[in-house]
């Protein structure tokens, strides 16, 4: 059984022992990945409504930065998942929902 201490306060999760400052720091990862989340949401809304007002007033440079914040923004949404995926099953780390 693997034994993490930073400290004296242990705490015992699915099998594995982790410091009570890990626990801290999933729910801080978990707090800025849903931010993370929601900005990404906010910034391909915003680079939809910039693309759309692009096109009415035909300028290319608003079309390349409204895609971009699309592109962004989808990736940002994208980051949660892909950090969950990468972490393995007996890490011991839970993300909040």
């Amino acid at each position: 059984m693997a034994k993490v201490q930073f400290g004296s306060y242990l705490t015992k999760v699915s099998g594995v022992y982790l410091d009570a400052v890990g626990g801290a720091m999933s729910n801080v990862v978990g707090i800025l990945l849903t931010v993370a989340m929601w900005m990404g949401i906010a910034l391909a809304i915003w680079g939809v409504v910039e693309f759309v007002m692009s096109l009415t007033q035909d300028m290319p440079e608003k079309k390349t930065k409204g895609i971009l914040l699309l592109a962004g923004g989808i990736i940002l949404v994208g980051v949660k998942a892909l950090v969950t995926g990468l972490l393995p099953d007996d890490a011991g780390v839970t993300l909040p929902e």
